[in-house]
């Protein structure tokens, strides 16, 4: 889902269990990564980057800081929720991922977001 900038309302429903603390995640340009790996295939470098944002303190070794290294042009960014928080992949245009392709994947069934409906791909 792409969400037009502006001002976005967030609907939480209690429904059962659960403890009396809660954190609610949100995502804008990326997450505040508390941990971040880098996928390689092929012979690159690298190819993809995925910052993660769970339960743990930030991170200095994110995806941004992990890549400066190489340089790589960004070709977008999908956000997605999952099992250990909110989870950002990177793609870079080096790893053979235009903009085009990084929406592609990121959005649709099959392209390796762990959660495409609930998807945000932004491109840079």
């Amino acid at each position: 889902m792409l969400l037009s900038a502006g001002t976005v309302y967030v609907m939480v429903k209690h429904i059962s269990g659960f403890g009396d603390s809660y954190n609610l995640q949100v995502a804008n340009s990326g997450v505040v990564a508390s941990s971040s790996a880098k996928l390689t295939y092929s012979g690159w470098a690298f190819n993809l980057c995925y910052d993660t944002m769970g339960t743990g303190p930030a991170t200095a070794n994110n995806c941004d800081a992990q890549m400066a290294v190489h340089s790589p042009t960004r070709s977008g960014r999908c956000t997605y929720p999952g099992d250990q928080g909110f989870t950002t992949r990177n793609y870079y245009l080096e790893g053979g991922f235009t903009t085009n392709y990084s929406e592609t994947t990121c959005l649709n069934a099959g392209g390796g977001s762990q959660n495409e409906a609930e998807s945000i791909f932004i491109p840079n």
